[in-house]
Formats: C-alpha cells, structure tokens, sequence
C-alpha cells in the first residue's frame, strides 16, 4: 500500500487532508536536506516547495477549516525540529534517541487530522500505524549516522575514510610546528588567553612550544574530557555555540578542524562574545575532496563551510576578515565563486592562495 493509499484509509476518503499532509511532508524534507547539505536541492525543487508553502498550503480546505487547531501543532513541529538539531550535535546517546522522535513530531498534525476527521476511537484504532509511517529512520540507523564514537575515538576507519574524504593538511611536519603556526596566526603575546573550540585531547595545548599561555579547552565529546583529565589538564564539557565562559575575556579563539560540527552562524556569534577587542578568531577548516560524497561527509558529523558562507556570517557575527589562506586543492566550485564575487575582489589582499590548508583569520574590532 502506498502512503497516498494508506493516509486516504486513515483520513477516511478526504483528499484535502491526505494532500496536506504530503505537501507537509515534502516540504519538512526538503528543509531537512537544505539545512543538513547532504543531498543536493535543485532550483525547481525549491521553486516548487516555496510555492507549495506560499500559495498551496493556506488555499488548501481542510487546512482553512482546522487553521486553528493545525498551526500550533504545525509550529511546535518546527521547533522540535530545530530542538533535535541541536541534540544531534552532542553526539550524546540519549540525546540522540530524543532527536530521533523530535526530528518526526510534524507527524502529530497527521495524527491530529485522523482525529478532527473520525474523533479519539478511531485515533486507537489507526494512529499507532499511521505514527509508523511518519517515522521512516529506525533508531539504530539514525544513531549510526549521528553518534560521535568514531570522532572521539579515532578508530582506523575513520582515519582511513576521513582522508578520503577531506583535505586537511597539518601546518608544519610536526605537531609542534602545526600548533605553533595556528597559533601564530592569532599573533598572541606570553600570558594570553587561549580558548581551544573543539579541543579534541587538547593537542593544541600538548604540543605548542609556545609558553605562558592560558588554554580553555572545549569539548562537546565526554570521553575526551576523561581523556584530558587523565593527562593532568582541565575541559570545559559544552556546546562550541554556547559554552557559557565568561564573555570578552578571550585573546584568541581556535578552531581546529572542529568548525563544522555546528552552526556557523551560531558558533560565530559566540566567538565574537567571548572575544576581547581586538582578539583573533582562527579557524583551519576542511574542505571536501575532488568527487567526496555529501551523505558520507554528513555520517562522519562535518559539514565544510564554503568561503562565501563563512565570511558573510563572521560579517554579521561583528568579525573582521584579516586573513584567508586557501590550498592550492581548493575545490574548483569554490574557487569559480570566489572569481565571481564582488566581495572576494574587495578582499583580494586578503586572500592568500598558496597556503597548505584552508585558515580563516578573523578579528573582533578595537571597540566593542
């Protein structure tokens, strides 16, 4: 049976409900595939579903009739959508099980409709069914595409399979001189104060023969603050995008290859507050490999941020660009963009191609 088959079975014949629900559905998957990045969206595609929200949607009669009792129910779904986002990052499993439900609870205007159309009884009857429909992912796939296992622990596979799929070159042959060099871009004096964004064991902090500094070491991976921990240093256990440290207390804020586990507007907006002016934000991102997969770069949890994206967002965060150091591998999609922006030919001596890997440097103006 079909879902158009099976949803005129539940809403007992009435078509307006069964293409409502459809249209809500295809609409939550593609606003699901234009926030994860991990299937391509198509201009007609958005066209259509843009339509579909504008114009088909409140046109349609059984949503007229049942506005009022569906547009609450259509709003909480929209923001556990956002919730469960947000608990994917974590990585956390339980957290993760809630945003497996979360993720569907659109499903509850369906369930809703089956009982403004044939009241509680027949809600017992077809609801458990109709809930199933709704819910395609079963939990252990879902928890395979998002838990943090193979990041914090740096299984071979992942190591394998990340440098097929990514490139990110070190900044010097050894660790000592990748820290140093990262570290060198935030131009920091003895005594500065440090906050590692994504920490991993704290590698930054280990390795650096840079001295006299104060490390903040963040992490949103539980077994790597135990790892810390063993080694006689301290983490902060938190989201990258609200760490709740102190605000404009930070010379420098570094992201190491950590940048893509958020949101870029949101991880920008709390680097700017933790800040001090005139403090540097540092980011050495990844960036895709010539044919690598979307869907396989999502399972890993990274999302590479294109030039464009990253700099229009630190724009809004208050950031001011002083530095990008692009590969010579940059990918050629990003490059012809950056060729056809007016803004990139503004930041031209910005701009430096013949980097080893991708470094965005960024400063907090002198005034706050």
């Amino acid at each position: 049976m079909t879902d158009h088959d099976f949803l005129t079975k539940a809403f007992r014949g009435d078509a307006d409900a069964v293409n409502l629900i459809l249209l809500l559905s295809r609409v939550s998957h593609v606003w699901d595939d234009l926030v994860d990045l991990d299937k391509p969206v198509d201009e007609i595609t958005i066209n259509r579903t843009f339509y579909a929200l504008l114009i088909d949607l409140p046109s349609n009669p059984f949503f007229r009739r049942h506005m009022d009792t569906l547009l609450p129910l259509m709003a909480m779904g929209a923001m556990n959508y956002e919730i469960a986002n947000a608990y994917e990052l974590s990585g956390d499993r339980e957290r993760l099980a809630l945003a497996h439900v979360l993720r569907y609870s659109v499903a509850d205007v369906a369930t809703a409709t089956a009982l403004l159309i044939g009241g509680p009884e027949w809600v017992r009857m077809i609801g458990p069914e109709l809930r199933q429909l709704s819910q395609k992912d079963t939990l252990d796939h879902y928890r395979s595409e998002h838990s943090d296992h193979g990041y914090e622990l740096e299984t071979s596979e992942y190591l394998a399979q990340g440098l097929l799929l990514f490139q990110a070159t070190p900044l010097g042959e050894t660790d000592q001189a990748a820290s140093d060099a990262l570290l060198g871009y935030a131009q920091i004096a003895p005594g500065a104060t440090v906050i590692d964004m994504g920490c991993g064991v704290a590698g930054l902090q280990r390795t650096t023969s840079v001295a006299d500094l104060h490390f903040k070491n963040v992490t949103n991976c539980q077994a790597q603050v135990t790892e810390i921990g063993r080694v006689g240093l301290q983490a902060v256990f938190a989201d990258f995008a609200d760490t709740g440290l102190p605000g404009a207390q930070a010379d420098a804020v570094i992201f190491c290859e950590s940048f893509g586990y958020g949101k870029t507007d949101a991880l920008l907006a709390e680097t700017f507050r933790l800040l001090k002016p005139g403090g540097r934000c540092v980011i050495k991102d990844v960036i895709p490999t010539v044919g690598a997969n979307p869907s396989i770069l999502r399972s890993w949890g990274y999302r590479p941020t294109s030039p464009t994206t990253m700099i229009d967002a630190a724009f809004r965060a208050g950031l001011e660009l002083v530095q990008l150091v692009t590969p010579k591998t940059y990918p050629a999609k990003w490059r012809d963009v950056m060729a056809k922006s007016a803004q990139f030919q503004a930041l031209h001596d910005c701009i430096n191609g013949a980097g080893k890997s991708c470094v965005y440097i960024f400063q907090k103006g002198a005034t706050p």
